[in-house]
């Protein structure tokens, strides 16, 4: 058991894992709060009533970590709430876990305290059972005081995963390649699984199909670099399969010319400056797509 006394609002899929990471790995998680009383209890039954529910005005007035685990949006609002409720010392950590807001989103509350942090961790949470096991083995995000990411570095030790820090200015551009990485990722294979059904292939099929592609691509990617891992007919300079792909769009999904010839660009950017590159065949392969995209947007 640490030395740490936490508690935590908001009991959605992150604030309950949370919760569920911080009890398996021997915090004292001393109140949970959501204003949906449902969701209080779920989170206490989850924990094996390692905690409690509790409204923040009646949390432990030693307190040494507080979570906002609350939708982005209503950080501040929140924050603003409980100003007058919950019982901080100055010395207590006021952490949300927003990727995109920093620690000024708790500014409501810098009257309690000068401790003030964003702790995001760079993972999805679904919303399974077993979530709280992906706090591990993970990088968190932290932008704040110095006081708090000291605080917060055992905690991140503990979960077995990794932390970098942020400078405040720059939190919104971390994040943002987060969701690059992560989110828009997922419209991408939408686009792929789009084209495998007009061949015959089930979403699940599909799936299994471009996993092995999906991983060795990823693999490659953190063993070279994106330039080198790029393989396929924009690196070989082949026009006549890329114009075989735009004309296969054309007939079956012309929603999708647009996204490729956006991506098809973005690589002959990445691949060009490579050693050997064709750049006579990517200047071309450049103008059809940028051609195509252009009649298709008329």
């Amino acid at each position: 058991m640490t030395k740490e006394k936490i508690a935590i609002i908001g009991l959605g899929r992150v604030g309950r894992a949370f919760a569920r990471a911080l009890c398996e790995t021997g915090f004292q998680l001393a109140a949970v709060y959501d204003h949906h009383e449902d969701n209080a209890n779920l989170c206490v039954e989850f924990c094996e009533n390692k905690t409690k529910y509790c409204p923040p005005e009646k949390f432990p007035d030693d307190l040494t970590l507080l979570f906002l685990a609350v939708p982005d949006d209503r950080i501040a609002d929140v924050a603003g709430d409980i100003a007058g409720k919950v019982p901080v010392t100055s010395r207590t950590i006021i952490a949300h876990f927003s990727g995109a807001l920093g620690s000024d989103a708790l500014s409501p509350l810098s009257s309690k305290t000068g401790h003030l942090v964003s702790f995001h961790p760079a993972q999805t949470f679904p919303g399974l059972e077993q979530d709280w096991q992906r706090f591990s083995g993970i990088y968190f995000g932290i932008e704040g005081d110095t006081f708090s990411i000291n605080k917060l570095i055992p905690i991140v030790n503990i979960l077995k995963s990794r932390y970098v820090i942020i400078p405040a200015d720059k939190k919104g551009l971390y994040h943002l390649g987060c969701v690059i990485a992560s989110n828009y990722f997922v419209s991408l294979l939408d686009g792929a699984l789009k084209v495998m059904a007009t061949v015959g292939f089930s979403e699940q099929k599909s799936l299994l199909i471009l996993q092995p592609l999906i991983n060795s691509t990823f693999n490659n990617i953190l063993e070279k670099g994106p330039a080198l891992a790029a393989t396929g007919p924009i690196p070989r300079g082949d026009t006549g399969t890329v114009i075989n792909h735009l004309e296969n769009l054309e007939k079956y999904k012309p929603e999708l010319i647009s996204l490729y010839s956006e991506l098809g660009q973005q690589l002959i950017k990445i691949v060009y400056e490579l050693p050997g590159s064709d750049k006579q065949k990517l200047d071309r392969l450049k103008n059809i797509l940028l051609t195509s995209k252009q009649e298709s947007e008329h």
